[in-house]
């Protein structure tokens, strides 16, 4: 995606986007940024955020630093990112609500508006993880 002069881009070590808590999710980052930039922040988020009726919520479940303000690199740079997805919230399709997962990448040069790139994911239970109930034993 590109933005104020980045262009980020996210691939995620998975190649499906579904993932259950707990699990790792991993990935790389590369930006190619402005020949001549000072950095403010470059950070990996795993963020949730809620749409539908009522207020609507966001927020950062974990963060990781990319790149320290003032570091000094080349336009072009890769990162990686690890994760450990927590337990709560799942995400969720309702009618009236909708809870939405995703990775973002979020840069900031001096002066500059903020580049943001995000790569929607899933979490759910899933048969890996699930407890299922024990069918009685036969009488």
């Amino acid at each position: 995606m590109k933005n104020a002069g980045f262009d980020i881009q996210i691939e995620l070590d998975e190649s499906c986007p579904d993932f259950s808590p707990g699990d790792r999710l991993s990935g790389r980052v590369t930006i190619s940024a402005p020949a001549s930039w000072e950095c403010e922040y470059a950070d990996a988020a795993l963020v949730w955020h809620t749409e539908g009726r009522g207020d609507e919520n966001r927020e950062a479940a974990r963060v990781e630093k990319l790149l320290e303000k003032d570091e000094d690199v080349s336009p072009r740079f890769e990162r990686r990112f690890a994760f450990s997805l927590p337990m709560m919230p799942w995400t969720y399709q309702g009618v009236k609500l909708k809870i939405k997962w995703q990775v973002g990448v979020y840069v900031k040069a001096k002066g500059e508006k903020e580049a943001v790139a995000e790569k929607e994911i899933t979490i759910r239970p899933s048969h890996r993880n699930a407890s299922l109930p024990q069918e009685p034993p036969p009488p």
